[in-house]
């Protein structure tokens, strides 16, 4: 099936970008102006790239349970519940643990860019996760006031699939995938805003005077690995903006074969060559050179 192949074509473009996390890590390695190494950067790249493939192939698996192998063979009597809950845990639990490593990240190179400070690994993950925690919540009671579940969908051929649905019945015992999406959310606005925030340091004169060229080529890496979340977080906004029917239609077209139907991982694939060429560009010093940043790697 031409889906089933497009599902398994989003693995051979995991391939070069968990290569590029190991070319970055060969590439940076060595010391920094200070002498010291920046093992907490190091850390959480590694980190961001052993969830981007756990989180790939989980949702392929799920992908697959969903839309083209029967829910009955493979959960049995299962409670309904259960069932929900199993698929929500897989999924979205770790979108959500990928997420905090992506702020995790972008935290460690602000402090690194505008505070020249390479020691900050235990206190960021307690930071993100304060922040992280606070922010899902605000936005889970404020913003989402729909649960969400994953419901059992006639296919109109005698089949079913699982997707997830608005719950139109408001029932709360799932209320936790409404949650999580919060917390992605809130880690993702976040991470951005945090670069966004390095950026204007940057662009005005705020960065530390010690910092060389090699931290602002970490910086650029740290950043691309976000930008290749992107397809991820705005699947899971889709959920709940796309239209019942639309979702409907689009998962029979799927299910049916059909080579047109967008996934937003789609645009994962398109970041490939785009990190390619930035990594061959802006952290080999190329761009950066050109700016007239000082110092060498």
């Amino acid at each position: 099936m031409v889906a089933t192949w497009r599902l398994y074509a989003h693995l051979v473009c995991e391939i070069p970008l968990l290569l590029i996390y190991i070319l970055t890590i060969i590439a940076c390695m060595g010391n920094d102006s200070s002498g010291m190494m920046d093992t907490s950067f190091y850390t959480f790249i590694v980190l961001n790239g052993i969830l981007d493939l756990f989180t790939y192939i989980v949702t392929l698996f799920t992908y697959r349970l969903c839309i083209y192998m029967p829910f009955e063979e493979f959960f049995g009597d299962m409670d309904e519940g259960w069932k929900t809950t199993f698929i929500y845990s897989a999924t979205w639990l770790l979108c959500c643990a990928r997420e905090f490593g992506s702020l995790a990240l972008a935290l460690n190179r602000f402090t690194s860019i505008c505070y020249n400070n390479k020691k900050w690994s235990g206190r960021s993950f307690l930071l993100t996760v304060l922040l992280s925690c606070i922010g899902a919540y605000t936005l889970n009671y404020y913003m989402w006031d729909t649960d969400v579940q994953y419901q059992k969908i006639p296919m109109g051929d005698g089949t079913s699939i699982y997707f997830m649905l608005l719950d139109e019945d408001k029932r709360q015992w799932l209320n936790e995938a409404a949650v999580t999406l919060s917390w992605t959310t809130f880690c993702y606005v976040l991470s951005m805003a945090t670069y966004v925030l390095i950026a204007f340091h940057v662009l005005f004169g705020g960065a530390h005077p010690d910092v060389d060229r090699r931290e602002f080529r970490l910086t650029m890496i740290a950043f691309m690995i976000q930008m290749c979340n992107t397809g991820f977080f705005i699947n899971q906004i889709m959920a709940y903006l796309i239209d019942r029917d639309d979702i409907l239609e689009a998962l029979k077209a799927v299910r049916e074969g059909s080579p047109i139907i967008p996934f937003a991982h789609d645009l994962r694939m398109l970041c490939v060559p785009l990190f390619l060429f930035l990594f061959d560009s802006v952290i080999r010093g190329k761009v950066l050179g050109t700016c007239g940043m000082s110092g060498e790697s």
